[in-house]
């Protein structure tokens, strides 16, 4: 299950925006998302640098339909502020309600639709790192020897994965 989303849903009903409150959605997501992943967004105030920094970090792929656990984000246009937060289940819409100043999910897509109409509508998916395999470095002496070699090819595999995805963060 996205970690996101399950952080998000824990969230519910409290104080995420400890200091914007009523404009506080960024700070708000920008919690979430450190509890949910130990890493920072990179922005917690701006929606419309909070989708630039999006669109440039490799932690996130631009998707076009909403997912459960993706950011939906709908920049500043003008004098008109936008929104953020997380796809809930249900096409719900976890974010910062501006009334009473907490997490929740007061808004679906089609209130989203509505509201945000002159605005960009994005959704953001974030690539949570996958765990490492972690196979013995030596083979093992009790195997039958076409077992140590099958060891042997998924270790030089995993190696190869390992310098790509570190080339790739780069």
């Amino acid at each position: 299950m996205n970690k996101l989303y399950l952080k998000g849903k824990e969230c519910l009903g409290k104080d995420m925006s400890a200091t914007q409150d009523s404009l506080g959605c960024v700070e708000a997501l920008s919690a979430v998302f450190k509890l949910a992943t130990g890493q920072e967004l990179g922005e917690n105030l701006s929606t419309i640098r909070l989708y630039n920094s999006l669109l440039a970090d490799k932690r996130f792929q631009r998707i076009i339909e909403p997912e459960l656990g993706s950011i939906i984000l709908s920049p500043t246009n003008g004098k008109n502020t936008g929104h953020t937060g997380i796809i809930s289940d249900n096409l719900k819409v976890m974010s910062n309600n501006s009334i009473l100043d907490i997490w929740d999910e007061h808004l679906d897509m089609a209130i989203w639709k509505k509201r945000y109409a002159s605005f960009p509508i994005v959704f953001f998916r974030y690539q949570f790192p996958a765990e490492p395999v972690i196979l013995p470095k030596e083979p093992i002496p009790e195997l039958p020897s076409i077992e140590q070699k099958k060891i042997s090819i998924l270790q030089k595999i995993i190696e190869l994965y390992q310098q790509i995805i570190s080339k790739l963060k780069k």
